[in-house]
């Protein structure tokens, strides 16, 4: 299976090789996997520039998460950004 500009995928999911790789090196800066799954959305939005329902659930998965988990942690934090301003 083949990603983003040729790049191959890991199993079944549709995150790059590099996406993971960068996921991988900065989920061991957190203790839990929400803490560290707003770093993953943000690794692979900097590579995609946006997250699909699918691209979510690859990432969740990835994670050790369920989907819903990940979209509650983005959408908190989202909120609370947008609450400091």
């Amino acid at each position: 299976m083949r990603g983003k500009e040729g790049e191959e995928n890991l199993g079944e999911s549709m995150l790059t090789s590099e996406e993971i790789r960068e996921i991988e090196a900065a989920r061991h800066h957190y203790p839990l996997p929400d803490a560290a799954g707003i770093e993953a959305l943000r690794i692979v939005q900097r590579h995609r520039r946006w997250i699909s329902d699918d691209t979510l659930r690859d990432i969740a998965d990835f994670m050790g998460m369920t989907p819903a988990e990940l979209d509650a942690v983005a959408t908190f934090y989202s909120r609370s950004v947008a609450m400091s301003f």
